[in-house]
């Protein structure tokens, strides 16, 4: 695959963390709140290709018991739900880790807005949480 572009989903301007926690696990806003058609926003995809997208992300969840996830929903104004889990990582409160979501291959590029939401799923015995430092969008072709 080959990138085509990014954009910046989260942090803008003087945003710094999402928190979640297993008592409070969202769906929370991402400041960024909506964005103006953020798949429309990287060229055409060239011909006899398929255009994939994922997210990129610094991010951590906390866990020591029991399998938990941070996913990033995008709800376009279509009523189309795009849904990117991140790996667990495991790292504890605080830390940073780089890490890459699942890939997202739309059936025709969605040039709608959307808003934003970020959840927190833990299976963890106790109240365990995640942050979100930076979400980036990419586009790949293959």
């Amino acid at each position: 695959m080959t990138i085509v572009g990014s954009q910046i989903i989260f942090p803008k301007g003087n945003e710094t963390v999402v928190n979640l926690t297993k008592q409070a696990p969202g769906p929370l806003p991402c400041p960024s709140g909506d964005i103006i058609a953020p798949f429309a926003a990287f060229p055409a995809p060239a011909p006899g290709t398929s255009r994939w997208y994922r997210l990129k992300a610094v991010y951590f969840d906390e866990n020591a018991g029991g399998q938990c996830n941070v996913q990033i929903i995008f709800t376009m104004t279509s009523g189309e739900v795009i849904k990117f889990t991140l790996p667990q990582v495991a790292s504890g409160a605080g830390a940073s880790n780089f890490q890459y979501s699942d890939w997202y291959k739309p059936g025709t590029v969605n040039a709608g807005y959307c808003h934003i939401t970020a959840y927190f799923s833990s299976a963890a015995p106790y109240n365990n949480s995640a942050g979100i430092y930076s979400l980036i969008l990419e586009a790949h072709d293959a």
